[in-house]
């Protein structure tokens, strides 16, 4: 929409008319063009937000299964530790059991064998005694067994000691059960919650689901009913994807100064949808939009209206074209302007005229560039919102500066007083990045 067109008021096309309010009367139990657009934006700007919701919820999901998953990682873990445990305290019981035995035995061993010495001693002592026979044998015979009882002595003590360290390791191994199993409860606990919370967020997702469903529903409906009242040229139609990837290539003729996303996003304000560039050029024809428009009760705007009609004829007669090509309307009684903004960019046509020879030198061609053809409105919005001219410089670049951003987007409406306008397109380039996966592009998406 250019600066002679808006400064008058002028609302051209269907992506402006998407959001300024408009006062048209409905008729009977109708409702307006206005009304059904003020309801289908709110109705897109809720489905963009559950978008959003849906977006969060689902990346909420794959952190509980990851964290779930790893939850169960270390259960299993904890399971094989605590086995492993619980083999090692059963083979050590069984080990303590074997030196409590051995210690018997070897009590046992020491005592019978202390039992059978002292009888045989007692006899061997007396037998010597009355024989007369050397005592040194008998003394050495009772050292040799009080060695023997001392090596018992000490293998009991060694057996003793090794019972105490099994213990010990006994009860560390115990320790150590008791350490896992309570690892085992807190992570089966932490899981549970995980789980928990992995159930409600699924069903917040089917919730979220269902609504999205519903608002997309509603905002098909609302769409078939803005294309009723308006007329609008689904032949003229193009996709996000087609436009976005037009818009590359006029952003590279002008050496990247100007983002795609934020390209498409003004063509989908001017003249499309939320899905489409392109799909309401105007439904009325230009006289209607022009002359009856500016000699309507109420309007009056200053803007030459014959010679707009004049710069339209030249323009559909050089191009080979109908004079009966739709353009964009006047809305409503009492509007102070003219409608009759042309094509995909919506651009008035003098305006279209004035900007059309730094156009031609982009195209290298010798024809008049046409807006109904994609290719050639994008690159006049582009050239117009970048202040372009190839004989002198590529244009201001857009694609880092938030605020001149918004200045061009202001100035591509007629001024400063459209924030609104500005906050569209901001919305939308956002919804076209999103679309596209551009998340290479230079351009925020905070404007």
């Amino acid at each position: 929409m250019d600066v002679k067109h808006a400064i008058a008021g002028t609302v051209g096309s269907v992506g402006i008319l998407f959001l300024l309010p408009i006062t048209v009367q409905a008729q009977e139990s109708e409702r307006s063009v206005g009304e059904v657009r003020d309801e289908y934006e709110q109705v897109v700007e809720q489905a963009e937000s559950l978008e959003e919701q849906k977006t969060d919820i689902e990346k909420e999901l794959e952190s509980y299964n990851q964290k779930i998953e790893n939850l169960s990682e270390d259960i299993e873990q904890t399971d094989k530790s605590l086995s492993e445990v619980k083999d090692d305290l059963k083979a050590t019981k069984e080990k303590i059991q074997n030196l409590k035995e051995d210690i018997e035995n070897q009590k046992r061993l020491i005592k019978e064998y202390l039992a059978t010495l002292h009888t045989e001693e007692g006899v061997s002592a007396m037998r010597m005694i009355f024989s007369n026979k050397n005592l040194s044998d008998l003394v050495g015979k009772i050292e040799n067994v009080n060695t023997i009882q001392s090596s018992l002595r000490e293998r009991i003590r060694i057996v003793e000691k090794n019972k105490k360290q099994i213990r010990s390791a006994k009860e560390h191994m115990f320790a150590k059960e008791r350490e896992l199993e309570n690892k085992k409860r807190r992570l089966t606990k932490q899981k549970n919650l995980r789980e928990n919370n992995k159930r409600q967020k699924k069903q917040l997702l089917s919730d979220v689901n269902s609504d999205l469903s519903k608002k997309r529903q509603r905002k098909e409906k609302l769409a078939s009913e803005i294309d009723a009242l308006t007329g609008a040229q689904e032949e003229e139609a193009v996709s996000i994807k087609e436009a976005y990837e037009q818009a590359e290539l006029i952003s590279s003729k002008l050496h990247n100064k100007i983002s795609p996303a934020y390209l498409t996003a003004v063509l989908m304000v001017e003249s499309g949808s939320n899905s489409t560039v392109g799909h309401n050029f105007g439904s009325s024809y230009y006289k209607d939009a022009m002359t009856r428009c500016k000699n309507q009760e109420g309007n009056g705007t200053s803007i030459p209206a014959k010679r707009q009609e004049d710069a339209f004829e030249n323009i559909v007669n050089t191009l080979g074209l109908s004079v009966n090509k739709k353009v964009s309307s006047c809305p409503y009684p009492s509007y102070q302007g003219i409608g009759g903004a042309m094509g995909y960019a919506q651009f008035l046509p003098t305006t279209w005229m004035s900007w059309a020879s730094i156009v031609k030198k982009y195209n290298s061609g010798e024809e008049l560039p046409n807006p109904w053809n994609l290719e050639d409105a994008m690159l006049a919005a582009a050239v117009k919102l970048t202040n372009a001219n190839p004989s002198i410089e590529h244009g201001d670049d857009l694609t880092s500066n938030q605020g001149l951003r918004r200045q061009r987007a202001l100035q591509y409406l007629g001024g400063g007083s459209h924030g609104w306008y500005a906050n569209h397109i901001s919305s939308s380039m956002k919804r076209v990045k999103r679309l596209m996966g551009d998340t290479e592009d230079n351009e925020s998406s905070t404007d």
